[in-house]
């Protein structure tokens, strides 16, 4: 948006325009508090919310925007440690499969083995992103959790 500076150093908007909220405000950070064995496909629940925007809410894992554009997602998991399972999450916009997929399958040898996805998806203002699966992952409290969710949008 352009505006105009006024005499105090601040950004007036032009009329009729309105000012970016900006990545903050459009954009979350979760992680998993605790480490979780998920056998049956369901919806990853990030319960520990490090950042929330003002213009999204979350709801037992599934994040709902309330400003259409494009969205810059990524998901982080991580195995629970030396655990003999796949982790394998799809990634869910309006509640259906969107057909991107975090997979990491480990025979026990590693420990914390961890994989990463980022996607660029379209929402539009009450659209909904989660990630649904199973996996045997590991959380924590605090800096210290290795699975987690983050989003910004990057513009219309």
């Amino acid at each position: 948006m352009s505006g105009i500076i006024n005499s105090a150093g601040s950004k007036s908007g032009i009329i009729g325009m309105t000012e970016d909220p900006g990545p903050s405000a459009d954009g979350w950070y979760c992680t998993k508090s605790s480490s979780q064995d998920i056998s049956s496909a369901a919806i990853l629940d990030f319960d520990n919310i490090r950042h929330m925007g003002s213009n999204c809410s979350e709801s037992a894992g599934t994040i709902t925007v309330s400003t259409p554009g494009f969205y810059f997602i990524s998901i982080g998991v991580s195995n629970s440690s030396y655990v003999d399972d796949v982790n394998e999450w799809y990634f869910w916009k309006d509640g259906g499969y969107y057909g991107h997929r975090n997979y990491m399958s480990n025979m026990g040898e590693s420990r914390f083995p961890t994989n990463n996805i980022t996607i660029l998806v379209e929402l539009e203002a009450g659209s909904t992103a989660a990630w649904r699966g199973v996996g045997n992952i590991h959380g924590d409290t605090g800096n210290d959790s290795m699975t987690w969710h983050c989003g910004f949008r990057i513009g219309n």
